[in-house]
């Protein structure tokens, strides 16, 4: 079964919704789509989780408005079904806003309520307007999709129980859109959790591994480059990339994807498409057990490598008004930049096994 994440900024205008919609009928079903939030809209709930740690009451009028926008090119009927659904969620989310700020601090699992709102809004919108257009959709929310997770806030792993989960609650046979909310999942005592930076991303090809895949990942920018492009000019696409040089670049902080978002298609051996949701006419970057096509270029900024040197045993002497001295050693400690690491195809050598000098 294949599985397709859409990025936030895909819902958040009638443009990006006829593209979705589009994309998505031209597939067989039964399909996965995997949501994130609407754009900015994470960022907008920390800043009200902020608000309320300080005992502020907050406003979530321009978070609804947002919404509602979206949901404004709905059939009158569809639209008031879809704005009672947000709603639902919109109270649940000034319930525990509410309790943060009488608190004055907030419990790691109304944190993770809080910033996984967002998936669970747009994953409403996106089936309203899947349905509007009759194509079939079902919507489903962390343990209801399968993920389980345990329980650190903030950074649940995905437990190894959820394939069988999923299996059970995906049909195979069913005519139907899943729509589900990325980023978020269900611990084992049933509480709502996220699993961190690249969550939607993990969601995705975590679920493509356990139905089969492949899994293809929208986004608004270009595959992976071969630098980023906020310091390398103009870079180009890498059209393949093999699994292992892929962790190292999401290791090193390439963008368009997390490190853990790999694992799960690396042990299964399906394949990952990066594509460009705005342009498809940009080759794709396909993620998987091929060879590496072109080399790629990453650093990490503002590091510091540091020697610890053991100095050998030092004894204190007293002198004569009584003061305590430790003799300094001769320390080799001192600050180092950071070179750019490359990476290259798995078969040669890699010149960037050791980055720092």
């Amino acid at each position: 079964m294949k599985v397709m994440k859409f990025g936030g900024s895909c819902l958040q205008s009638r443009a990006g919704l006829e593209r979705m919609i589009e994309l998505v009928r031209a597939q067989p079903r039964p399909l996965v789509i995997v949501l994130s939030a609407l754009k900015g809209i994470t960022d907008q709930l920390l800043g009200l989780l902020a608000q309320a740690v300080e005992g502020q009451s907050v406003d979530l009028e321009p978070l609804r408005l947002r919404h509602r926008e979206v949901s404004e090119t709905l059939a009158e009927e569809r639209r008031q079904r879809t704005e009672a659904l947000l709603d639902e969620r919109f109270d649940e989310l000034e319930r525990v806003l509410g309790a943060v700020a009488a608190l004055e601090d907030v419990p790691a699992t109304a944190r993770d309520r809080v910033l996984g709102m967002g998936e669970r809004l747009s994953v409403i919108l996106a089936a309203a307007h899947l349905e509007q257009e009759e194509i079939p959709a079902q919507v489903l929310v962390a343990g209801e999709a399968g993920i389980l997770t345990t329980a650190e806030p903030g950074e649940g792993r995905i437990l190894a129980r959820s394939r069988e989960e999923v299996l059970q609650r995906f049909d195979p046979a069913a005519d139907l859109v899943y729509v589900v909310a990325g980023f978020v999942g269900q611990d084992p005592s049933g509480r709502l959790t996220t699993i961190g930076r690249g969550g939607s991303d993990t969601t995705a090809t975590f679920l493509a591994s356990v139905l089969g895949g492949p899994a293809l990942l929208w986004k608004d920018t270009p595959g992976l480059l071969t630098g980023d492009p906020r310091v390398v000019g103009e870079p180009k696409v890498i059209e393949r990339l093999h699994y292992l040089d892929a962790l190292e670049l999401a290791h090193y902080g390439l963008p368009a994807i997390a490190a853990k978002a790999i694992h799960p298609a690396r042990r299964s051996g399906i394949s990952i498409e990066i594509r460009c949701f705005l342009d498809e006419s940009i080759a794709p970057s396909l993620i998987g057990p091929n060879q590496t096509s072109h080399l790629a270029i990453s650093s990490v900024p503002e590091v510091i490598m540091v020697d610890l040197v053991e100095a050998g045993p030092v004894a204190s002497r007293l002198d004569h008004d009584g003061a305590d001295h430790l003799p300094s050693p001769p320390s080799r400690a001192r600050g180092r930049s950071c070179a750019p690491s490359r990476t290259s195809s798995r078969r040669s050598p890699r010149p960037g096994s050791r980055p720092c000098s």
